[in-house]
């Protein structure tokens, strides 16, 4: 069965007044008059309250990184200790992106030096996540890995996991490594970033 234009265009126009009833309702609250110039429309309170709720929400959109709300917590504690802190949307939304851009430069600086086999440790303790690996399989993780790289000769498994532990990646519980908020954060960020995981060693 085919449909003639005539009645495609009604059955797209009922979908389109469907679809979109909630907006047309709107447009025609909005309409003040007719004049020479065609319509005129009225200022919407409602409409201007829904964009600068759209806009601050936008703004306040910074991912859902535990680092940066722990960061804003800690700014916000400081300068209401000093008597600074003034509470109101603008000041929220600019804590919020100055502790996204502190944890965006320790995380650049970080994947400047960082291996990619460390990367994939992290990996691996992330999979396991409140359980942790025990420090025997870490050691042979980092041993293989050292044995593997000319470059790594000199090291040992204690030089190697001093990174992630002194970046606070990574942290050690009776023998046990777990990976801590910084570094599954750090994770996230190399996703959202496009940065690659496989880099040298």
């Amino acid at each position: 069965m085919e449909l003639n234009w005539p009645l495609a265009s009604l059955i797209f126009c009922i979908f389109f007044i469907i679809f979109y009833r909630k907006e047309i309702s709107a447009l025609f609250s909005s309409i003040r008059g007719i004049g020479r110039n065609g319509l005129s429309f009225e200022p919407s309170v409602s409409t201007q309250r829904d964009d600068k709720k759209s806009r601050f929400d936008e703004l306040s959109n910074v991912g859902n990184y535990e680092l940066v709300k722990m960061a804003e917590s800690k700014i916000i504690d400081e300068l209401q200790k000093d008597g600074l802190f003034h509470d109101s949307d603008t000041v929220r939304i600019l804590l919020k992106h100055l502790a996204l851009t502190q944890m965006q430069l320790e995380f650049e600086r970080i994947y400047q030096v960082i291996f990619g086999s460390q990367i994939l440790l992290l990996k691996r303790l992330n999979e396991k996540l409140g359980i942790g690996l025990r420090r025997g399989y870490v050691e042979k993780f980092t041993s293989e890995i050292i044995e593997k790289n000319d470059d790594l000769q000199d090291w040992d498994v204690d030089e190697y996991l001093n990174f992630l532990l002194s970046k606070e990646l990574i942290r050690e519980d009776d023998g046990i490594y777990q990976i801590t908020i910084k570094g599954r954060d750090f994770l996230s960020y190399l996703i959202a970033a496009g940065f690659k995981e496989d880099k040298y060693l």
